[in-house]
This record gives C-alpha cells, structure tokens and sequence, in this order.
C-alpha cells in the first residue's frame, strides 16, 4: 500500500548525506503496473537485482521497509556478493501467522471490489506519514490505483514462505531499526532476524507507537540510517 514517494522523508536525507539513492516501486505499487500475471516474492527480489543490472550497478547497500525488507533480503540471500550493507526497517523474514493468510486474502478480495475503505484509510494514511499534507498525496494516490487488479500481489503475500534460517549467508553489515510498539512486525521479530544476520548487525529500536503501515517518516529512522552509514564507510556519492 505504500510507494517510494511515501519513504521520500527517509530517501530525501540519506540524498542530502551525498549517498546515491535509486527508489523504486514493487509490482502493483505506486508507478509500476501489473500485468495480471501470478508471481511470487521471489520473482520481485529478481526485479530488484534486474533493475540492478539494468543500471549497470554491481555491487549497492540495500534499504528496504516492510515488503521491501522482505524482497531485498530474498535478493541478498541469491546474491549476497551484490551487497555491501542492509538497513532493514520494521523487518520480518516470517512466513503468515496461523489465520493471516485468510485475512490478507479476504481484505484483498474486498479491495479488489472497490479499494481500501475511504474513511478507514484517510486515518491510516495520517498515520503512514509526518504530515496532514502528506497523508492526503497517499490518499489521492490509493484512490488512483487500480485495484481490481491487486490480486496477484495479494496472493503472493498470502502465500509467502519464511526464511529466516538462510539468512546467515549474508556477510555485510546491517541495521535493522524496529519501532518498540510495532504490532505487524514487533520487535521480537526484528531481533530475530538481526540474529541471524551473517554480517555485523546493529539492532535499533525506537520508541513509537501511533502509526499504520510505517514509521520510516520518523526524523529518528533517518538520523540513525545516515549516522549508521557514516560509521560503516559506506562510500557516498560526492
């Protein structure tokens, strides 16, 4: 439900730190249209490391939230010598709860009827982002998307596989930021996957609780992002 323009908060400081940062959006989301075609978390982290070589970029520090934590971490688990270091946001690497599964497909059902209900969502988009002006773009965005067509996505996520176990194969650094009230991704599940990192990890968790869907809009989450970045000697741009 969120687009690389919902992350700018985040994208637009780590830019001004003089770092390179390419945003790009996930099937279904934001710009990138569907083609109506099933597909799997696995074939979106081979979108990624595609759009990489696209780019003729061989080797880049990933920063990913939500579902982008999951997809660039399948990305890095097929390729670990492509990166050079994750910041992981709000991370889970879990296949669905008992009864998720069900749910995700029953919302998307309904979603596909008609979209996400307005007056529910106007309150989570307030949530999802720092400003009023900012929750109203989501907004307008949301009721832009075609979603009569969101139903592969919805499946891929409900049929989703965990792999925490094979996370080990990724040897760079990594930070993993969770929010201390969290309830889809609580911060038991982000120390779990920090666990099990293969490479040096910093485990952060910020103390927040009244927001929906992301909290990469906190000034915190970019501080420690470019902080984290300057003790790793990750080259930046300039």
């Amino acid at each position: 439900m969120l687009d690389s323009v919902t992350l700018e908060p985040l994208t637009s400081k780590i830019a001004a730190a003089g770092y390179r940062v390419i945003a790009f959006d996930q099937r279904h989301y934001g710009q990138t249209v569907s083609n109506g075609e099933s597909f799997t978390y696995s074939d979106m982290a081979d979108d990624l490391l595609g759009l990489a070589d696209r780019l003729g970029i061989d080797k880049f520090a990933l920063l990913g939230e939500g579902t982008g934590d999951m997809i660039g971490l399948l990305a890095a688990v097929s390729a670990p010598e492509r990166f050079c270091a994750v910041i992981l946001i709000g991370v889970s690497t879990h296949a669905p709860a008992y009864g998720e599964a069900d749910a995700i497909k029953a919302v998307v059902r309904a979603w596909c009827r008609g979209g996400p209900h307005s007056e529910i969502y106007r309150r989570v988009a307030e949530r999802a982002n720092a400003t009023p002006e900012d929750a109203a773009d989501l907004v307008t965005r949301w009721q832009a998307t075609a979603w009569d067509e969101f139903g592969p996505f919805g499946e891929a996520t409900a049929s989703r596989t965990g792999f925490t176990k094979q996370l080990g194969v990724i040897p760079c650094p990594a930070l993993v930021i969770n929010a201390s009230e969290d309830i889809h991704c609580p911060v038991i599940i982000g120390r779990d996957v920090a666990e099990h990192l293969g490479g040096t990890t910093k485990f952060v968790p910020i103390k927040h609780k009244r927001h929906c869907l992301t909290f990469a809009f906190r000034p915190e989450v970019a501080d420690e992002t470019v902080a984290w970045l300057a003790s790793c000697s990750i080259p930046n741009a300039a």
